[in-house]
């Protein structure tokens, strides 16, 4: 018993100079502080026992093996029950809450918990197009490797996770308006600028920008968006890219003998 309380007071110190902020944080923490207190309950035992160094080691080999299985199954399950509630309950929220969810979030460190609760705003169709822009142009979001096991990424057709992922998620909602579009492709992130290629809200004076800077490297994005100009539309149609090609044909703005010479090379 005596070593077991030892191993809890050694976890719950480790955890207290840590110095977390969120509950993710002490989720992420967990495995460390968790080893910590088998090295600590481990010392104590071995003591105890009066074991020599050898034993100890070995004892300690084997402790850390077995309960750092359950230890990682924990702190993997912990992390889909924290996580997952708080974000469905911001899918929940109406524009005011979540105007005020964004003012506590930003006040808070840049963990990949909070990161997950901003990318569920930022993509959000009832997020305000000010929260909108408060999050493109907080330089606080510094998030790029934060949606690696987050689905609603994935599922925008994105394909990756090049860029800062938050800002491009602001650069797709259909709430963001033309202003902060244009400060989102002042950055100059190649996989930022993909999204505002494609927002319906973006100034066609920005896409005409876009296409003469990347060319045929944005073709895909532009091709998309219905406000894209006729002659780019053209020039983006001598391509070999079927996808391109595709969305060239679907868009309102592609020329109608355009649109038969791209509809004709479709399988």
């Amino acid at each position: 018993m005596f070593v077991a309380l030892c191993g809890v007071l050694a976890f719950f110190i480790y955890i207290s100079f840590a110095k977390v902020h969120s509950p993710f944080g002490i989720i992420e923490t967990a495995p460390n502080a968790f080893l910590f207190a088998i090295a600590v309950s481990t010392i104590v035992f071995c003591i105890r026992r009066s074991m020599r160094v050898k034993q100890f080691f070995s004892i300690f080999i084997l402790r850390a093996v077995a309960l750092s299985i359950s230890g990682y199954m924990a702190y993997a399950l912990l992390w889909i029950v924290v996580a997952n509630h708080k974000l469905y309950l911001i899918s929940q929220m109406s524009t005011e809450e979540l105007d005020v969810m964004y003012e506590t979030l930003k006040h808070q460190p840049c963990d990949r918990y909070n990161a997950h609760l901003l990318a569920e705003i930022s993509v959000k169709t009832n997020t305000s197009s000010k929260t909108l822009e408060k999050i493109a142009k907080n330089e606080g979001v510094c998030l790029v490797q934060a949606y690696a096991l987050w689905s609603g990424f994935v599922s925008s057709g994105t394909g990756n996770y090049q860029g800062n992922p938050v800002k491009r998620l602001v650069a797709q909602n259909a709430n963001t308006n033309a202003k902060t579009l244009e400060y989102l492709y002042s950055l100059k992130d190649f996989y930022i600028t993909a999204s505002v290629a494609r927002n319906v809200n973006t100034p066609v004076k920005i896409l005409e920008q876009i296409y003469r800077e990347y060319g045929h490297n944005m073709g895909f994005d532009l091709a998309i968006n219905p406000n894209t100009p006729a002659y780019i539309l053209s020039a983006l149609s001598d391509t070999d890219n079927q996808y391109v090609k595709e969305y060239i044909a679907k868009n309102p703005n592609t020329p109608p003998e355009i649109k038969k010479k791209v509809m004709e090379g479709l399988p």
